[in-house]
């Protein structure tokens, strides 16, 4: 879906079915394909297409922001999970004899991989 809607977007800010599908690194045809299978879903035409010129139609127009704010959402999505991803706990399992805990092992991981570097462990 989101593949028609970024090929709306970019003819309609084009008006040509070759800059976009040069701008997507795709081919005419599927351009083409993308914005016949999105105006079939909606019911309705978004271009009017002639030999010489693509114009987009009133519901086109209407439709257009709309597919912007999308596409801007999916960006804000993709950008969002990354950050979550960096942010997931990563797990570091010790095993560990009773008598590390004469040698302060586990005051030694602190220091390592405490407050200072953002990270925090925790011992079980």
């Amino acid at each position: 879906m989101l593949d028609k809607i970024q090929a709306f977007v970019s003819l309609a800010g084009n008006l040509n079915f070759s800059r976009t599908a040069d701008e997507l690194y795709t081919s005419q045809s599927t351009v083409s394909k993308h914005i016949a299978a999105l105006e079939k879903q909606v019911g309705m035409k978004l271009f009017e297409r002639s030999s010489r010129r693509v114009r987009l139609t009133r519901e086109g127009e209407y439709l257009l922001p709309y597919a912007q704010r999308l596409l801007a959402d999916s960006r804000q999505f993709d950008q969002a999970a990354a950050a979550c991803r960096q942010e997931q706990t990563k797990t570091l399992d010790l095993y560990a004899i009773p008598t590390m805990t004469n040698y302060d092992f586990f005051k030694a991981v602190n220091r390592l991989y405490g407050p200072a570097s953002g990270d925090r462990p925790a011992f079980s």
